[in-house]
Order: structure tokens, then C-alpha cells, then sequence
């Protein structure tokens, strides 16, 4: 019934965005909240049932396939692996209702989503939280998302003995209204152009210390394993 009464893949090719009536349809059948455990209102499914869901949904169309693994399976998916307690208790639930998207912000023109080597930096603020400033490119969902996992290098306290580098990446959870964000602009594509990637800007980004995702100097793993979970659920969309 929604295949027919509100998707039209066609269309959301010509208009190159996905209608917000599909988005809050998706929210209504749990669409949205995939891969969110069942405590925080979401549907808590194993991986393989995930990529079931994916795979069908990407036969109807793949833009639709592509916002879903966004939010579900990045944004979403980076919280519920290594958000604190008190993360989880606040963004899972709005996110498994389709309150707002989710996004990840990894990828930037020097270094694409090579986690090691990105150029973005946070550094600490003297009253307390984290300054970032970075772009970021090719962010699905990150036009319209209200949460974004995102990356940056962070100064290390002691450089490792092993390894001359003098910052890590850490992994934080930043908001558009937060002061120092901003949408650049999107992409025009050849292809999947339902699906709309954003240019992100950080100038002096204020992100309070409760936001950071993970431990600080340990983003690496954040981003190997969700991008691992959403590779698969890519593959099972092709």
C-alpha cells in the first residue's frame, strides 16, 4: 500500500529528495528504528534480519534503502554500540520514533573515510568541552539530521612510544543546533539522488564533554565497526 500510495521512484529521482510523508510513514511502521534495542523503542533486530529488511527495501528503491541504512545503520547504530547510558537514554528513543534522522560524518576531501587520517580537530576549551573544526562531505542525511556521529583528532596526553603521532581520532555526537554548525550545500548525483549527501563545515563547533562517543583517542574503533555492521547491510541491498 505505501509502494503505491506514496513512493514513486521515479519521482524521487526527478525531485532528488525523499518526501517527508515517506519519512514519517517510515517512522510509523518501525522502519526507523531497525537496529535500536527493543528497551529504547526500537525493533532490535540481529544483523541478519536487518539485512533482510534492507534488501527488500532497496528492491523498491535504493535511495529509500540508502536513508534507512544512514540513519539505522550508522547514526543510529554508532550510539547504540558505544553511546553511554545516558546517550542512549536521550537519542535512541527520538531516533527509533523518527523524531529526527540520524547521520555519520566521517568522509573529507583530503583523506575520504580513511578514519587514521582525518584532518578535522578538536581541541579542548578552556571552560570546559571540545572546539571542532573540519569538513566533512558526502553526509547522507546530514542536510536535515537533529543527530550526527561525527570524527575528529584530539590531542593524545602521552604519545605512544610506538607511534610518533600526536593526535588520535575521537568519535562525538553533535547536533545541528549546536553554535559552529553548518550545512554547506548538497551534491548533485548520477544516481540513488532520493538520497541526498550534504557538505558539513565546523568553525569552532562547541561540543560539551557528555558528547563525546566512546572514550577520547578511541574513535578508530567507533568507525571500523559500524561501518563493518553497514557494509553488510549494503552488500545485502545490492
Amino acid at each position: 500500500r505505501m509502494q503505491g500510495d506514496l513512493i514513486d521512484p521515479a519521482r524521487l529521482d526527478e525531485e532528488t529528495t525523499i518526501p517527508e510523508p515517506v519519512i514519517r510513514a517510515f517512522a510509523e511502521i518501525g522502519m526507523l528504528g531497525l537496529t535500536i534495542p527493543k528497551e529504547y523503542g526500537g525493533l532490535g533486530l540481529s544483523a541478519s534480519a536487518y539485512s533482510r529488511v534492507f534488501g527488500a527495501l532497496s528492491s523498491v528503491d535504493a535511495s529509500l534503502a540508502v536513508l534507512v541504512g544512514v540513519h539505522c545503520g550508522l547514526g543510529s547504530k554508532a550510539i547504540v554500540l558505544f553511546g553511554s547510558a545516558e546517550q542512549k537514554g536521550r537519542y535512541l528513543p527520538m531516533l527509533a520514533r523518527g523524531e529526527t534522522l540520524a547521520a555519520y560524518a566521517l568522509s573529507e576531501p583530503e583523506t575520504g573515510s580513511g578514519a587514521q587520517n582525518i584532518v578535522s580537530r578538536a581541541e579542548r576549551h578552556p571552560d570546559g568541552g571540545w572546539v571542532l573544526n573540519g569538513r566533512k562531505i558526502w553526509i547522507g542525511n546530514g542536510h536535515r539530521a537533529g543527530v550526527i556521529a561525527t570524527f575528529a583528532q584530539t590531542p593524545l596526553d602521552r604519545p605512544m612510544k610506538s607511534d610518533d603521532r600526536k593526535t588520535r581520532p575521537t568519535a562525538f555526537i553533535i547536533r545541528p543546533d549546536m553554535p559552529g554548525f553548518r550545512v554547506v550545500g548538497t551534491v548533485r548525483k548520477l544516481g540513488i539522488r532520493g538520497s541526498t549527501q550534504a557538505e558539513l563545515l565546523y568553525e569552532d563547533l562547541r561540543v560539551p564533554d557528555d558528547h563525546v562517543l566512546g572514550h577520547v583517542g578511541k574513535g578508530f574503533a567507533v568507525a571500523v565497526h559500524v561501518l563493518n555492521g553497514g557494509r553488510i547491510t549494503l552488500a545485502a541491498g545490492c
